[in-house]
């Protein structure tokens, strides 16, 4: 949809030294309107970065999806994030946490936890309670997404409602 867009977000966060990150379109929402034919890999991202300028790997710096670069000899840096070409759930450390209070593990699960109910409650021992709550969301987040069924799953929320 917006692809077109990806040299000139490169060549800012380049020219400013900032870090911008692309991710694979997601069939997160609604999933009706999603079409793996849309769907930018990164793969074609790193091929349109190659034709900006000449781009070097840095890795993966922070222990998150992305795959950094950036162009010779500048400082800002580009984060590729494949969850579709080719997803990461085994080594997916992130968690968010949305604008209603909820805990979400995956962005390919409607699975949450109410923090925002535990943060209300009046019981002793709340600091154990969000505690718990967390070490559940990232003990029982999955190992492999199930990519067959991609499209077909339909999301409570959008991207926009979970904050991505």
């Amino acid at each position: 949809m917006n692809d077109d867009e990806i040299p000139q977000f490169a060549k800012f966060a380049m020219d400013n030294d900032l870090s911008v990150r692309f991710i694979e379109y997601m069939p997160v929402g609604a999933t009706d309107l999603w079409d793996k034919d849309k769907c930018v890999s990164v793969d074609e991202m790193l091929e349109v970065l190659k034709n900006v300028g000449k781009i070097e790997k840095l890795g993966n710096e922070d222990n998150g999806p992305a795959e950094y670069y950036r162009f010779e000899g500048r400082k800002g840096k580009v984060g590729l994030i494949s969850p579709i070409s080719n997803h990461f759930c085994s080594c997916c450390n992130k968690l968010r946490l949305t604008a209603d209070g909820r805990l979400r593990k995956c962005l390919f699960s409607d699975d949450e936890v109410d923090l925002r109910k535990i943060l209300r409650s009046n019981d002793c021992g709340i600091e154990k309670k969000i505690g718990d709550a967390l070490l559940e969301a990232v003990s029982s987040k999955p190992e492999k997404l199930n990519l067959d069924k991609l499209g077909e799953v339909v999301f409570k929320r959008t991207m926009s409602q979970i904050g991505g």
